[in-house]
């Protein structure tokens, strides 16, 4: 195990900025050569957390457990800024390493931090819950980590509500490092889930994953559905959902409205709600990244949010 880096304590408290960088496209859509020039745009505009797993991005083909770490890694390695970056990677949905065994943890968080280039993360998240595994067995192999001054904080993914309470019920029977971070699918068109089963969890940062719907929000696939292919049957179920046309017209007019791209107006949404959450986004260029950061300067109106009613 490598030795302890600068981790710190981390939690709700921290700034994340208006969107935190969404890892899942780095060393794939984004090619490996061009990701740290990605990620210094980013940081040169205004953004502080960027958030990868072991998993990315192995449903490509061609790709290899950990593309996007090695893509993250190269940057931290050529850049000497690593203290800029509020960085996060998961275990427990890759392939190579499935589960949240302690053995596993221990072995997938090598890996990840040969490949990033790193001795620390600032949040490690459980990728996928696992029910084969004894849960306070994976609480007790985060806490160690913790302990160590590897990670900052604790994180999960994919858990189920009831699952979660187990957890944090545990954590505090044992006195073990708390979950502070959380994430689910959320959005403008994706509500209900999240805010049934988790906006009511006091403690949590919460982040959203899916803020744009695969680029749905974006608009350019309601103004090019010739844009949609094999890869993006999501998009496609949205585009035919009868309430798409009049809502792509709504979203369109409040960007219009605001001066802005659409896909900000979809990441500005976010801090209208009660939550404390930050989406996650990604973007494959410099362009689309510009487009994201306009969402800074947003305050949506009270007739906005009726106007954005999916």
């Amino acid at each position: 195990m490598p030795s302890a880096g600068a981790a710190q304590p981390d939690g709700p408290g921290r700034p994340l900025g208006a969107f935190v960088l969404g890892g899942n496209v780095l060393g794939w859509t984004v090619p490996r050569d061009e990701t740290p020039g990605l990620i210094d745009a980013f940081l040169s505009g205004g953004g502080v957390a960027v958030d990868v797993a072991d998993n990315y991005t192995e449903w490509v083909e061609s790709s290899t457990t950990g593309a996007a770490e090695r893509a993250v890694g190269d940057w931290i390695a050529g850049s000497g800024r690593r203290a800029d970056l509020h960085l996060s990677s998961k275990v427990g949905f890759s392939a190579v390493r499935p589960g949240l065994s302690r053995d596993n943890i221990l072995a997938a968080f090598e890996e990840s931090l040969e490949r990033l280039r790193t001795d620390h993360l600032e949040v490690y998240y459980a990728h996928k819950d696992d029910p084969e595994t004894d849960l306070l067995e994976t609480l007790g192999t985060f806490h160690e980590l913790k302990e160590q001054g590897l990670i900052g904080a604790l994180g999960y993914s994919h858990i189920s509500p009831d699952r979660f309470r187990e957890a944090q019920a545990l954590v505090r029977e044992h006195g073990l490092t708390p979950i502070t971070y959380l994430q689910h699918g959320y959005s403008i068109v994706n509500r209900e889930a999240f805010e049934r089963d988790f906006a009511g969890f006091e403690g949590v940062r919460f982040l959203a994953y899916h803020s744009l719907e695969s680029g749905y929000l974006s608009g350019k696939y309601f103004e090019n559905p010739g844009l949609v292919t094999d890869h993006t049957q999501k998009i496609r179920d949205r585009l035919d959902d009868p309430r798409s046309a009049g809502f792509q017209r709504n979203l369109h007019r409040v960007a219009d409205r605001h001066g802005v791209p659409a896909a900000a107006i979809a990441l500005a949404w976010f801090g209208a709600q009660e939550a404390d959450i930050v989406p996650i986004a990604s973007a494959r260029d410099e362009r689309q990244l510009a487009q994201l950061f306009f969402a800074r300067g947003v305050r949506l109106s009270a007739e906005d949010l009726e106007l954005l009613a999916w």
